[in-house]
């Protein structure tokens, strides 16, 4: 009888390595099954500020509430100048800096890293057309949609950690330097971004599908603020304005 390997064993008989071994990695969180801003609940912190709504509240989790110890202190390699926020996915922990990494959050022993220019905290969104979540980062190249479970690695390089690279900019265009990056917000398969403007092209708005990467809608705001959603409408402050978006009817 012939014996029956995995997948998993076939590709490490080729070289190949699979990216990333921390269990929340196996499979797909569970988020926005819709395009709705509905919660799951638990310790999850999925983008930055918790929510679409930008609460910063998850009832469900408790943090330290008197004297502290460091648990565990890592510097992963090809980690270098992180200052956006971690997101929380199950047993996962996931941070930028010049590159995603994953962490097991228990532990802090590597799952995956992956070098990159990106910048913000990363969002998580439901991909289905993939096994696994999206993460929707900004950097000064523009969006990027990466994958939550890593990829592969075949000898020196590594597949299928980037699923696409969004609206872009112009990274020479920085007569102030580079702007900070505006983390994305997602609500069920949609990604909200804010994109900085170039020499010949107004910062705006995106709404992108987050398995693909394409372009649902775009609007010109000028320098934005992370964008809060709520009951259908997607409010953001630009330039001293206070704005207000809804679908079309």
């Amino acid at each position: 009888m012939v014996p029956v390997i995995s997948r998993r064993t076939a590709l490490s008989g080729l070289g190949v390595a699979v990216v990333g071994s921390c269990t929340a990695l196996a499979g797909r969180s569970g988020i926005g099954v819709a395009d709705t801003d509905e919660r799951d609940a638990g310790p999850d912190w999925p983008m930055a500020r918790y929510d679409p709504a930008g609460t910063g509240y998850n009832p469900d989790t408790a943090g330290p509430k008197r004297s502290v110890r460091v648990k565990w202190r890592r510097e992963p390699e090809r980690f270098s100048g992180g200052v956006a926020s971690p997101i929380l996915l199950g047993d996962t922990l996931y941070a930028t800096g010049q590159g995603l990494t994953a962490l097991d959050a228990a532990t802090g022993s590597p799952c995956f890293s992956h070098e990159g220019s990106y910048q913000s905290s990363p969002a998580r969104a439901d991909a289905r057309a993939y096994e696994t979540d999206t993460l929707a980062v900004t950097a000064p190249t523009g969006v990027y949609g990466l994958n939550a479970g890593g990829g592969r690695r075949l000898f020196d390089y590594e597949f299928g950690v980037e699923r696409w690279h969004g609206p872009t900019r112009d990274p020479s265009f920085d007569f102030f330097g580079s702007p900070g990056a505006v983390p994305p917000v997602t609500v069920g398969r949609t990604v909200y971004a804010v994109v900085p403007g170039t020499a010949s092209d107004t910062a705006h708005i995106v709404a992108l599908d987050a398995a693909t990467g394409t372009v649902r809608w775009r609007f010109e705001t000028g320098p934005a603020s992370l964008p809060a959603i709520g009951d259908g409408v997607l409010y953001v402050v630009s330039h001293g304005r206070v704005i207000a978006l809804e679908e079309k009817r």
